[in-house]
């Protein structure tokens, strides 16, 4: 009969090192992976903020004044894609029109702040079309 032979104690150590280093590789992972989901959630709130204003612009007269777009945004427990976003506060900085001198047509660029952490402030520009209407 042939004698089998058993893991010895340095053969377990070292299976117990490799795996706990797996296993911080993973855990390590976890917090930025969470910082990410963060950031993409606060982007998407000021792409919605961008893009309510933006129809606002495209429903008033054209040529009217847009200043009153600007200011703060208040946004408390909506849900957002499916992910509920916590009580923020995104400034729409600037709605600025471009219209060429006589035309018909012309752009508006909405550009929406808000504060991610300790950070400095990001910022999202969204710019879009805006006609006369026939």
């Amino acid at each position: 009969m042939k004698k089998r032979r058993a893991f010895t104690l340095i053969e377990c150590i070292i299976a117990c090192f490799v795996v706990m280093c797996a296993f911080l590789c993973v855990a390590s992972i976890i917090p930025v992976a969470s910082h990410q989901a963060g950031a993409d959630k606060n982007r998407l709130t000021a792409l919605r903020v961008a893009q309510n204003v933006m129809s606002e612009v495209r429903s008033r007269p054209f040529g009217s004044s847009l200043g009153s777009l600007e200011g703060p945004v208040k946004i408390d427990g909506e849900v957002v894609e499916g992910h509920p976003v916590e009580t923020e506060v995104f400034t729409v900085a600037h709605v600025t029109p471009t219209i060429p001198s006589g035309a018909d047509y012309g752009t508006v660029a909405v550009t929406v702040t808000w504060l991610e952490g300790l950070k400095a402030p990001k910022s999202l520009t969204l710019t879009g079309g805006i006609t006369r209407e026939p």
